[in-house]
């Protein structure tokens, strides 16, 4: 069993697809990542961590971490692979402040991670991938799906904060962090509101196939709450692109969540993956 790590996007992309594409759904986040990185290969702060695992020339395992987020994997059909990913990411004093990965490989990793640095681990996120082929027919909540635009930056932002805030609990984004996502989307207009008058719901879709398009950012501020906005929002935004031709959308659920996931699953979104975000820390003496 060999670790190889790389230093270019493209060198990675081209070693690690052919083994997350034999589970695209369930790899997107890897996938997104990697055509992330060709395409701004300066996105990040700090050079990415790209590694695959190898048996016998053949890939097991694929990882990448791109600070300050932590250490992503996909699914590995060696478990074993996760001991020498651990190690190679200790060794190179990078680290990681926790796991994001399908549930098996999550738990082995962060067991992994905490034999070797004495860290303990909780369970940040217990996340669903659900993917549509076809929408549903829901009630269509009164307004249209619009394209952000640059008229909407200060709204983009404003409403980014107040997800981070509500569904990931980040309160004090990074500003850079922040400008180049603001950048991002409306470069490659991926943001659209529901407009019923005001703007009243968001979604941002990121297309990381020819074939496939990936969800999130599903938010609507709380005085637009329980009118249907957010699931008209994301169905017609769905719809949009499999019109297009792309053959499936996809996004991440909270389990926590049941009402968001009933809405999706009314939707047409179907159920795919288990996964599991777990945090690192070192317990004070």
């Amino acid at each position: 069993m060999k670790l190889v790590r790389f230093n270019s996007a493209h060198e990675f992309v081209q070693r690690a697809n052919g083994y997350l594409l034999q589970a695209e759904v369930t790899h997107n986040l890897l996938l997104r990542l990697g055509n992330r990185l060709m395409r701004d290969p300066d996105r990040y702060p700090q050079l990415p961590y790209l590694v695959v695992v190898e048996t016998a020339g053949e890939v097991v395992a694929v990882a990448a971490r791109t600070p300050p987020y932590p250490i992503v994997l996909s699914h590995v059909s060696d478990m074993a692979a996760l001991n020498l990913i651990a190690r190679d990411l200790y060794d190179s004093s990078l680290g990681t402040p926790g796991v994001n990965a399908p549930t098996a490989e999550a738990e082995r990793f962060a067991q992994c991670w905490q034999a070797l640095t004495g860290q303990s681990y909780q369970l940040d996120m217990a996340l669903r991938i659900h993917q549509l082929t076809a929408v549903q027919p829901v009630p269509r909540a009164s307004g249209l799906l619009r394209q952000a635009t640059e008229v909407d930056r200060d709204r983009l932002l404003s409403w980014y904060d107040a997800f981070n805030a509500e569904a990931l609990e980040i309160v004090a984004q990074d500003p850079a962090e922040r400008e180049r996502w603001l950048t991002s989307v409306l470069e490659q207009k991926s943001a659209y509101f529901w407009q019923d008058g005001t703007s009243v719901s968001i979604a941002c879709a990121q297309p990381f196939l020819d074939r496939g398009v990936h969800l999130n950012l599903v938010y609507t501020p709380p005085e637009y709450r329980k009118q249907g906005y957010a699931s008209s929002c994301v169905a017609a935004l769905s719809q949009r692109f499999l019109d297009r031709g792309y053959q499936y959308c996809t996004l991440f659920t909270d389990l926590a969540n049941s009402t968001s996931n009933k809405i999706y699953q009314a939707i047409g979104y179907q159920p795919v993956t288990d996964w599991r975000n777990y945090q690192f820390f070192t317990r004070e003496k």
